[in-house]
């Protein structure tokens, strides 16, 4: 277990820096404040990819992207210690996917195409939902209910861009 934790002269950290604790089976992110703060537990598998920020002035930061599309960023580390957190945590991404030789060789391209895998499966897991919520609602004799379920993406594409519409002409009326 490490804990790596942001410097104080770095904006945002001054009285409770950000730390990143990296351990075997996943890392803790502590973002303390005045009244106890946030913490987040993310186990390797959770962690698509990971990404470093190295301005020239300045402090680093670093961004985890997960399975459920968050990112969560960290401000205010060295470049090495972004650099050595983004290292340990592919090292422990690799090992929980099972290729367990602790190389980061590729570790982009394997982070990319497993981003690029799960937004498919959560596509198709979320389609499949919307198909048997709709094939429910047909049972009950809902089938309006059962239409909006299946449209709801375009439908709240449509809404939204009816919205915006109406807000314009409301704007050009004054």
């Amino acid at each position: 277990m490490k804990t790596f934790v942001a410097s104080r002269i770095s904006a945002g950290n001054r009285l409770f820096p950000d730390k990143v604790t990296v351990e075997d089976n996943g890392i803790t992110l502590r973002t303390p404040n005045l009244f106890g703060g946030k913490e987040k537990m993310l186990l390797y598998r959770q962690i698509n990819s990971v990404e470093t920020s190295n301005p020239l002035v300045g402090f680093s930061s670093i961004k985890f992207k997960t399975n459920n599309f968050d990112t969560i960023e960290c401000k205010g580390f060295t470049k090495d210690e972004t650099d050595e957190i983004k290292r340990l945590v592919n090292i422990g991404i690799n090992n929980a996917f099972g290729s367990g030789n602790g190389s980061i060789s590729r570790d982009n391209e394997v982070s990319d195409n497993r981003v690029s895998l799960e937004r498919e499966r959560l596509e198709i897991d979320k389609k499949r939902l919307r198909e048997e919520r709709a094939d429910k609602l047909r049972q009950e004799g809902r089938p309006i209910h059962a239409l909006m379920v299946e449209y709801s993406e375009t439908l709240s594409i449509v809404g939204g861009v009816l919205l915006i519409l109406f807000f314009i002409s409301l704007s050009r009326c004054k």
